[in-house]
């Protein structure tokens, strides 16, 4: 009996040890996407960092007919684009490889108003409207 619970201990460790490392890496993220002193946009990112989604909270369209463009900022301060974001649903954008590994927890979120189609330099055109920490769920 004295083997089998010195055996039972280091297998109960390892499964610990396994368990702990897979939700460290594998938890899901979110970023409430602030401007104005309200949540304009609320995201998640699934666990394995290969689709953001993003829902509109209280976020009106501009009159001025430009539309909503999402920016991961990470940790380098360089924002990259994501996608064109709409105020009337939810939209779900794939990330590619690259920007999959920079979506991390203390990265940024930014929303900015671009012109019809975003933002054709690869750079924020307009202003940033709102913006939001990426953090655990």
């Amino acid at each position: 009996v004295t083997g089998v619970q010195t055996c039972a201990l280091p297998i109960s460790s390892l499964a610990l040890v396994i368990y702990s490392g897979a939700f460290k890496f594998g938890e899901p993220l979110v970023a409430e996407i602030d401007g104005g002193g309200h949540h304009d946009f609320v995201a998640t990112i699934d666990d394995k960092r290969t689709t953001v989604v993003v829902v509109p909270a209280a976020f009106a369209e501009d009159s001025n007919g430009r539309v909503p463009e999402l920016w991961l900022v990470p940790s380098d301060g360089k924002p990259r684009p994501l996608g064109l974001l709409r105020a009337d649903r939810a939209v779900a954008i794939a990330l590619p490889p690259p920007l999959s590994t920079l979506t991390v927890r203390n990265s940024f979120l930014a929303v900015s108003l671009e012109p019809l189609g975003g933002s054709t330099t690869g750079q924020p055109t307009g202003p940033v409207i709102a913006s939001g920490k990426i953090d655990n769920l």
